[in-house]
C-alpha cells in the first residue's frame, strides 16, 4: 500500500529551529530503545553511558566545501550558484549546478548564457537538467581566469561560501566555517554537513575510544538530494540522487568481523547509515571483503526496511517530508513512532531541530 508524502509533514515552531549550535556541553540527547519503546533524556556528552565495549560507531568523514558562489555585478545582485558535485571536478568538464534566487523566485538562465562569478570565474550554461519552484539544475562548464587556482577547492576556499540550509534564515558567518564542519572531516566533496557528526568533539571521541568503542570512518559526499524535500505524491515514488561513497578495505573488514561476532554497529548520521546498507551484501557475506568498496549510492530507506548492518543510529531532528526523516522512521519502526511519539515528546521538552539542533540515539 502506497504512503502519502503528506504523512511525513508536521509543524515545528520557529523558535525550536536552531540558528546556531548549543555549546557542546549542553547539547541534548534523546534515546529511544526500540525493543521496549522507552524514551530517555540526557546530554550528548553522556553518550558513552548508552554504549557497550565492542560497539562499533561509523562516521561519515566527508568534508563540506564552501560550494556557494555569488554572481558578480549589479545585474546579478543576490544570485548564486551551488556546485552539486564538487568532488568530481576537474575530472568532469560539465558540472551540475543549482541556482537559487535569494530574494525572489529563481531566474531561468538560457543555454549559452555566461554567468560572471566571484574571483573572475565564469559559468557557461549548456542546458537545464531539472526545474522546480525553488531551484533549477543546470549543466555547464566552469571557466577560471588565466591566473586560475591549482584546484577547485582552492578557488572555493577563497571565493565560496558554505551553503547553509535556507531555513536558518540568516547570512553565513565566519564561525560557521568551524561549526558546520565535523571535527574529523578529511575528504572534501560535500555541499552539506553530515550533521549528526557535528556533536562529536575530539575529547568525546577520545573518551569513546578509551571506553573500547570501535570508531570507524566511511565517506559519502552529500549532495542536494539527501535533504531535498519530497516532490512526489507518495513516498514510494521518490528517487534519491546518486551520491559517491567509499569504504576502505580495512574498514570493511572491521565491520565484517564485528557483524560475525554479533557486535552492535551504530551509524553516526543517515549518510553513514545509507553507505553501510548500500554495501550490506559485502559486509554480510560469508567471505571477507577483499578490497575497497566504492560506488554511487541511490539507496532510499523508508518504512518498512530491514536493516542488515545497523543496530542503531545517531541522528538529528529532521526537516519534514525528507528522505532523512523517512530513514529515521524506518530505524524507529515506523512513521507513527517517530513523528507522533518521539517527536511529540521532544517538542514537549526543550529539544532543538535541524542541522544545528540536538540529537537522538535509536538502538
Amino acid at each position: 500500500m502506497s504512503v502519502s508524502t503528506q504523512c511525513y509533514d508536521f509543524e515545528i515552531p520557529p523558535e525550536r529551529v536552531a540558528a546556531h549550535p548549543r555549546p557542546k556541553a549542553s547539547q541534548l540527547l534523546l534515546t529511544y530503545t526500540k525493543a521496549t519503546g522507552e524514551i530517555n533524556h540526557s546530554t550528548f556528552s553522556r553518550l558513552g553511558a548508552f554504549l557497550h565495549p565492542g560497539d562499533v560507531m561509523v562516521f561519515n568523514d566527508s568534508k563540506v566545501l564552501p560550494a556557494k558562489v555569488h554572481l558578480c555585478g549589479e545585474k546579478w545582485s543576490g544570485q548564486f550558484l551551488i556546485l552539486l558535485r564538487p568532488y568530481a571536478f576537474p575530472d568532469e568538464q560539465c558540472l551540475l549546478l543549482k541556482e537559487v534566487q535569494v530574494i525572489s523566485s529563481a531566474q531561468r538562465f538560457e543555454p549559452g548564457s555566461i554567468l560572471p562569478l566571484m574571483g573572475g570565474a565564469q559559468f557557461a550554461v549548456q542546458g537545464v537538467i531539472q526545474s522546480a519552484e525553488e531551484y533549477t539544475h543546470y549543466r555547464g562548464v566552469l571557466h577560471f581566469p588565466e591566473a586560475k587556482p591549482t584546484t577547485l577547492e582552492a578557488y572555493l576556499n577563497t571565493w565560496g561560501e558554505l551553503p547553509l540550509p535556507p531555513y536558518l534564515n540568516r547570512p553565513t558567518l565566519p564561525q560557521d566555517r568551524q561549526d558546520y564542519q565535523t571535527s574529523y572531516a578529511s575528504h572534501p566533496g560535500s555541499i552539506a554537513a553530515p550533521t549528526a557528526g557535528l556533536h562529536f568533539s575530539p575529547a568525546l571521541l577520545h573518551h569513546l575510544a578509551l571506553a573500547e568503542i570501535e570508531l570507524l570512518r566511511v565517506t559519502l559526499h552529500i549532495g542536494y538530494g539527501t535533504f531535498r524535500a519530497f516532490s512526489t505524491a507518495t513516498v514510494e515514488e521518490h528517487h534519491m540522487d546518486p551520491e559517491h561513497y567509499s569504504v576502505s578495505k580495512e574498514t570493511a573488514l572491521s565491520l565484517w568481523r564485528a557483524l560475525r561476532e554479533g557486535r552492535r554497529v551504530i551509524a553516526v548520521g543517515t549518510t553513514s547509515a545509507r553507505t553501510l546498507e548500500t554495501v550490506a551484501d559485502t559486509l554480510c557475506s560469508d567471505v571477507a571483503p577483499s578490497g575497497d568498496l566504492v560506488g554511487e549510492s541511490r539507496l532510499f530507506i523508508y518504512p518498512p526496511f530491514t536493516f542488515r548492518v545497523l543496530s542503531g543510529l545517531i541522528t538529528n531532528f529532521h526537516y519534514p517530508r525528507t528522505s532523512v526523516l523517512a530513514l529515521t522512521a524506518a530505524m524507529c519502526g515506523g512513521r507513527d513512532i517517530l513523528i507522533d511519539t518521539i517527536y511529540q515528546e521532544a517538542l514537549r521538552r526543550d529539544y532543538l531541530w535541524f542541522s544545528y539542533g540536538d540529537a537522538m540515539l535509536i538502538y
